[in-house]
Parts: structure tokens; C-alpha cells; sequence
């Protein structure tokens, strides 16, 4: 129902072949926000193993179930959205 949201563990497994394809380059905006220059971890919306914590993708591009606490400065977001491209 979201227009723009933010992926699942469930949704990247499903959705991207390999771990090499989780990388990402952070962008310079992210960059000046605390995104590292060397590849950018990103946040997935699964609830982690805490309750304060959520699951995200290392910088190396493997899925991180357990998480880390989701006040961590140095972890972007990608932002996701379905598109119907029958119209």
C-alpha cells in the first residue's frame, strides 16, 4: 500500500541474487549525512533481535538478521517503491 518504503530481509533475499548485489555506494548527500565513502550499509525494516534494533545489509553486502540499534548514525537507507509499468 506504501508508495515508497523500505525493504524486508524477506523482500532482499527474494529480490536480489547475491550478497553483490546488496552493495551500494553512498551517495554525497549520504556521504556529509555519516555514511562511510567505502561501500554504505543500509537499513531493512525487519526488527532485529532487540527491540530496539533492526536488521540491516553490512557494507560487504551480507544480510545482518541480529541488527543494530536503530539510533546507529553510519547506516543509510535505500528506499524502495513498486512500479506498474502496465500503464
Amino acid at each position: 500500500q506504501d508508495k515508497l518504503f523500505i525493504l524486508s530481509t524477506e523482500e532482499v533475499k527474494h529480490y536480489f541474487g547475491s550478497n553483490d548485489m546488496h552493495k551500494c555506494q553512498a551517495t554525497s548527500y549520504a556521504k556529509a549525512s555519516g555514511a562511510t565513502s567505502a561501500g554504505c550499509a543500509w537499513w531493512l525494516r525487519t526488527i532485529g533481535k532487540y527491540q530496539n534494533y533492526a536488521s540491516h545489509i553490512w557494507q560487504i553486502g551480507g544480510v545482518n538478521d541480529s541488527g543494530s540499534c536503530v539510533n546507529e548514525s553510519d547506516i543509510g537507507v535505500r528506499p524502495a517503491m513498486w512500479l506498474d509499468l502496465s500503464q
